[in-house]
């Protein structure tokens, strides 16, 4: 299982807004995890395919598809298992689209999708 702070630093490290000091934490954690070294390399491989398409704006139903996904989920995803990768390729997708911000403290973003109520 990989760590959750862990999966975090790794998206701040491909977005390029992680600190050197968590960016060596992150390297040493990959050094010592085949697994999570794996994951890594695939989520910076889904950001590389994801960056040589350029912005584009997300589709107008896209907000619906996925809630719509999400309601016929019928049981709870293992931590770190598809689930995980579904919702980094979310993130992914989301941050291509925005400007890249060069102060740390600013540039981090949280993304929720809720149904509507």
């Amino acid at each position: 299982m990989i760590d959750e702070r862990m999966a975090e630093l790794m998206q701040r490290e491909i977005d390029g807004v992680v600190s050197s000091k968590d960016s060596a934490e992150l390297h040493r954690y990959l050094a010592e995890n085949p697994q999570a070294l794996a994951y890594y390399e695939e989520l910076r491989e889904v950001d590389r395919a994801l960056s040589i398409g350029g912005c584009a704006a997300p589709p107008a139903d896209l907000k619906d598809a996925i809630v719509a996904a999400a309601r016929e989920t019928t049981g709870p995803t293992p931590k770190g298992g598809l689930g995980a990768t579904i919702i980094n390729v979310i993130r992914a997708t989301v941050y291509s689209w925005l400007p890249k911000r060069p102060a740390p403290d600013t540039a981090h973003v949280a993304v929720v999708v809720r149904p509507d109520e």
